[in-house]
Protein backbone atom coordinates (compact mmCIF):
# COMPACT_ATOMS: atom_id res chain seq x y z
CA UNK A 1 0.00 0.00 0.00
CA UNK A 2 1.40 3.41 -0.92
CA UNK A 3 0.89 6.26 1.51
CA UNK A 4 1.09 9.83 0.25
CA UNK A 5 3.47 12.17 2.01
CA UNK A 6 1.75 15.25 3.50
CA UNK A 7 2.23 18.16 1.03
CA UNK A 8 4.22 20.34 3.48
CA UNK A 9 6.74 17.57 4.36
CA UNK A 10 10.21 17.29 2.93
CA UNK A 11 11.54 13.76 2.33
CA UNK A 12 14.44 14.01 4.75
CA UNK A 13 12.77 15.40 7.86
CA UNK A 14 12.43 12.96 10.73
CA UNK A 15 8.99 14.29 11.75
CA UNK A 16 7.57 13.71 8.25
CA UNK A 17 8.97 10.18 8.11
CA UNK A 18 7.46 9.45 11.54
CA UNK A 19 4.12 10.92 10.45
CA UNK A 20 4.09 8.77 7.30
CA UNK A 21 4.81 5.64 9.36
CA UNK A 22 1.94 6.48 11.75
CA UNK A 23 -0.46 7.07 8.85
CA UNK A 24 0.55 3.78 7.22
CA UNK A 25 0.12 1.89 10.51
CA UNK A 26 -3.35 3.35 11.05
CA UNK A 27 -4.36 2.36 7.51
CA UNK A 28 -3.13 -1.20 8.05
CA UNK A 29 -5.24 -1.47 11.22
CA UNK A 30 -8.26 -0.10 9.31
CA UNK A 31 -7.76 -2.55 6.46
CA UNK A 32 -7.56 -5.47 8.88
CA UNK A 33 -10.87 -4.42 10.50
CA UNK A 34 -12.61 -3.71 7.17
CA UNK A 35 -14.90 -6.06 5.24
CA UNK A 36 -13.02 -8.04 2.59
CA UNK A 37 -14.31 -8.23 -0.96
CA UNK A 38 -13.47 -9.31 -4.49
CA UNK A 39 -15.93 -7.07 -6.41
CA UNK A 40 -17.69 -3.72 -6.05
CA UNK A 41 -21.10 -5.44 -5.83
CA UNK A 42 -20.11 -7.01 -2.49
CA UNK A 43 -19.79 -3.49 -1.03
CA UNK A 44 -23.38 -2.49 -1.79
CA UNK A 45 -24.91 -2.99 1.65
CA UNK A 46 -26.37 -0.86 4.44
CA UNK A 47 -23.58 0.77 6.41
CA UNK A 48 -21.25 0.85 3.41
CA UNK A 49 -23.04 2.40 0.45
CA UNK A 50 -25.30 4.76 2.43
CA UNK A 51 -22.79 7.10 4.10
CA UNK A 52 -23.88 10.76 3.65
CA UNK A 53 -21.68 13.26 1.81
CA UNK A 54 -22.03 16.81 0.60
CA UNK A 55 -19.32 17.28 -2.01
CA UNK A 56 -20.40 16.85 -5.64
CA UNK A 57 -18.02 14.01 -6.52
CA UNK A 58 -18.01 11.06 -5.95
CA UNK A 59 -21.37 11.61 -4.21
CA UNK A 60 -24.42 9.99 -5.74
CA UNK A 61 -27.69 11.45 -4.44
CA UNK A 62 -25.95 12.69 -1.29
CA UNK A 63 -24.28 9.33 -0.50
CA UNK A 64 -20.68 8.19 -0.92
CA UNK A 65 -20.21 5.55 -3.58
CA UNK A 66 -18.69 2.34 -2.16
CA UNK A 67 -15.94 0.31 -3.85
CA UNK A 68 -13.87 -2.80 -3.46
CA UNK A 69 -10.35 -1.42 -3.20
CA UNK A 70 -7.16 -2.80 -4.73
CA UNK A 71 -6.31 -4.21 -1.28
CA UNK A 72 -9.59 -6.19 -1.38
CA UNK A 73 -11.60 -4.33 1.26
CA UNK A 74 -14.80 -2.29 0.96
CA UNK A 75 -14.49 1.46 1.45
CA UNK A 76 -16.81 4.41 0.99
CA UNK A 77 -14.64 7.53 1.07
CA UNK A 78 -11.73 7.45 -1.34
CA UNK A 79 -10.53 10.87 -0.20
CA UNK A 80 -10.04 9.84 3.45
CA UNK A 81 -9.88 6.03 3.13
CA UNK A 82 -12.98 5.28 5.18
CA UNK A 83 -13.27 1.50 5.19
CA UNK A 84 -16.62 -0.23 5.64
CA UNK A 85 -17.34 -2.29 8.71
CA UNK A 86 -18.51 -5.82 8.05
CA UNK A 87 -22.23 -6.18 7.40
CA UNK A 88 -24.39 -7.92 10.00
CA UNK A 89 -24.71 -11.72 9.90
CA UNK A 90 -27.73 -13.29 8.25
CA UNK A 91 -30.59 -14.11 10.61
CA UNK A 92 -31.34 -17.71 11.57
CA UNK A 93 -33.43 -19.20 8.76
CA UNK A 94 -31.28 -17.44 6.16
CA UNK A 95 -27.87 -18.00 4.55
CA UNK A 96 -25.33 -16.14 2.48
CA UNK A 97 -22.65 -17.66 0.31
CA UNK A 98 -19.10 -17.01 1.40
CA UNK A 99 -19.27 -15.67 4.93
CA UNK A 100 -22.88 -15.78 6.18
CA UNK A 101 -23.12 -11.97 6.28
CA UNK A 102 -25.66 -9.68 4.62
CA UNK A 103 -23.28 -8.10 2.13
CA UNK A 104 -24.09 -6.89 -1.36
CA UNK A 105 -24.49 -8.65 -4.69
CA UNK A 106 -24.37 -12.44 -4.50
CA UNK A 107 -23.54 -12.13 -0.80
CA UNK A 108 -27.05 -10.94 0.18
CA UNK A 109 -28.92 -13.08 2.73
CA UNK A 110 -31.49 -15.47 1.27
CA UNK A 111 -34.17 -17.54 3.01
CA UNK A 112 -33.71 -21.29 3.13
CA UNK A 113 -36.24 -23.05 0.89
CA UNK A 114 -38.88 -25.56 1.96
CA UNK A 115 -37.34 -28.70 3.42
CA UNK A 116 -34.19 -26.88 4.54
CA UNK A 117 -33.22 -24.78 7.55
CA UNK A 118 -30.48 -22.63 9.01
CA UNK A 119 -30.59 -22.99 12.78
CA UNK A 120 -28.16 -20.19 13.64
CA UNK A 121 -27.35 -16.67 12.50
CA UNK A 122 -24.44 -16.31 10.08
CA UNK A 123 -25.06 -19.55 8.16
CA UNK A 124 -23.33 -20.07 4.83
CA UNK A 125 -25.69 -22.85 3.68
CA UNK A 126 -29.00 -24.45 4.57
CA UNK A 127 -29.33 -27.98 5.92
CA UNK A 128 -31.88 -30.52 4.68
CA UNK A 129 -34.24 -32.11 7.17
CA UNK A 130 -33.41 -35.67 8.19
CA UNK A 131 -35.75 -38.61 7.65
CA UNK A 132 -39.00 -38.30 9.63
CA UNK A 133 -38.86 -34.48 9.74
CA UNK A 134 -40.09 -31.71 7.49
CA UNK A 135 -40.31 -27.95 6.92
CA UNK A 136 -43.14 -26.61 4.82
CA UNK A 137 -42.18 -22.92 4.89
CA UNK A 138 -39.08 -21.12 3.68
CA UNK A 139 -36.94 -19.22 6.17
CA UNK A 140 -37.28 -21.80 8.93
CA UNK A 141 -34.79 -22.37 11.71
CA UNK A 142 -35.61 -26.00 12.58
CA UNK A 143 -37.27 -29.10 11.19
CA UNK A 144 -40.50 -30.48 12.67
CA UNK A 145 -41.10 -34.18 13.32
CA UNK A 146 -43.77 -35.84 11.20
CA UNK A 147 -46.93 -36.84 13.07
CA UNK A 148 -47.18 -40.44 14.29
CA UNK A 149 -47.79 -42.80 11.37
CA UNK A 150 -46.48 -40.29 8.79
CA UNK A 151 -43.11 -40.17 7.05
CA UNK A 152 -41.18 -37.74 4.89
CA UNK A 153 -40.94 -39.30 1.45
CA UNK A 154 -40.28 -35.91 -0.23
CA UNK A 155 -38.32 -32.92 0.93
CA UNK A 156 -40.45 -30.69 3.15
CA UNK A 157 -43.60 -32.83 3.47
CA UNK A 158 -44.88 -35.75 5.52
CA UNK A 159 -47.23 -38.29 3.96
Amino acid sequence: MRVKRPPDCKRSTVSCVALSVLVAASLVDSVQAAYSCTSDSQCQYEGCNDQPCSSPSPCINGKWRSWCSNVRVCYWNVQNWQFCDAPPPCDAGQYSIGDGKNGGGDYTCRSCGAGKHASSAGSTACTSCTAGKYIADSGSTACTSCDAGKYSAAVGVCG
